[in-house]
């Protein structure tokens, strides 16, 4: 299956590497029945310990191995009311199987499926696995039980957002911007967030 250049993955993939220092695989292929399916991306941190990360306000625990999916549905429901509600749904039926949907249960987020987990597993060394998912929003009137469903099942929840905004923050504060150009989407933030927007932000 070929690598997807996607920006919503892109940017998710660069925070981890680049901003917590992640090793990261995209796309990789999950044998399922049906459809093809994979997994956006597959993380390991080289310390092999949980990293901390603080984003939006709050302090999340991110794995040293971790499996993410990436949903960014902006174009197609702005507010996530819907995309919200399914991953509630997933996520609780994905508590009531010890944190796995089982093998070949259909679900809007894959990642939660049985097969996705023992690929991730197989790739990053058979020991637990973190899932975090990335949203382009989350409505929270529609995320009630959100929390303890998320602990239940080892899963982390962001938005785009949350991301983006820790990314210009840490842009902003890099003692060495111009390093950033020795990656793409490292080069689009020096450009547009250290030179182009910098005097603006900064009277904001």
């Amino acid at each position: 299956m070929a690598t997807r250049n996607n920006a919503f993955a892109e940017i998710v993939r660069f925070w981890l590497c680049e901003r917590h220092g992640y090793l990261t695989m995209e796309s990789v292929p999950v044998e399922v029945k049906g459809p093809h399916s994979d997994i956006d991306i597959v993380a390991l941190h080289p310390s092999d310990r949980a990293q901390e990360v603080q984003v939006g306000g709050r302090v999340v625990e991110l794995p040293p191995r971790l499996a993410v999916e990436c949903k960014g549905e902006y174009d197609f429901e702005p507010s996530a009311n819907e995309l919200t509600r399914s991953l509630v749904n997933d996520l609780q039926m994905a508590a009531e199987h010890g944190g796995e949907v089982e093998a070949g249960t259909k679900r809007r987020f894959s990642l939660l499926r049985s097969e996705h987990g023992e690929r991730a597993r197989a790739i990053l060394g058979g020991g637990p696995i973190g899932r975090l998912i990335v949203l382009h929003n989350l409505d929270t009137k529609a995320s009630s039980g959100l929390d303890s469903l998320c602990r239940q099942c080892n899963v982390s929840v962001l938005t785009i957002r949350e991301i983006v905004d820790d990314l210009i923050a840490w842009v902003g504060k890099h003692p060495r911007p111009a390093s950033l150009r020795m990656t793409w989407t490292g080069e689009f933030f020096h450009l547009l967030f250290n030179f182009c927007l910098k005097d603006r932000l900064s009277e904001s």
